[in-house]
């Protein structure tokens, strides 16, 4: 049976992200190469749908928030091409799925609105652990 190795990595909070540990990071897993990439929850932030309340200096548009960690995790997939990639939702991602049922709740059943589909986790090859 062969080894395998894990890496283990939450609470990134894209757009809010430590630079520096970010950057540390993506170079331990390009470095390290492992089998298996666990995201652990609290990736995206959702400031912006966050119940809150909000800094308007610091508010950002939703939209950055998801290319931001969109492009981010294209960036791990290219480190890791063969990986298994697991991403267990936090409380910050699922502050998305509250503001649906707070505030537009007939919209909260549509697929295209779900985190996996936001994120593209299908073309990715991320399997989601909600």
């Amino acid at each position: 049976m062969q080894e395998k190795t894990e890496i283990y990595v939450s609470d990134v909070h894209f757009p809010y992200e430590d630079k520096i540990a970010w950057d540390l990071a993506k170079a331990v897993i390009a470095a390290v190469k492992p089998n298996i990439l666990f995201l652990g929850g609290d990736i995206v932030d959702f400031y912006p749908v966050s119940s809150f309340d909000k800094d308007p200096a610091r508010k950002q548009d939703l939209q950055k928030e998801l290319d931001r960690t969109a492009f981010e995790l294209q960036e791990l997939r290219t480190l890791v091409p063969d990986a298994e990639v697991y991403y267990q939702e936090g409380n910050h991602e699922s502050r998305l799925t509250r503001y649906l049922w707070k505030r537009a709740e007939e919209l909260a059943s549509l697929r295209s609105l779900a985190l996996p589909e936001l994120l593209n986790f299908k073309k990715l090859g991320i399997t989601w652990i909600p």
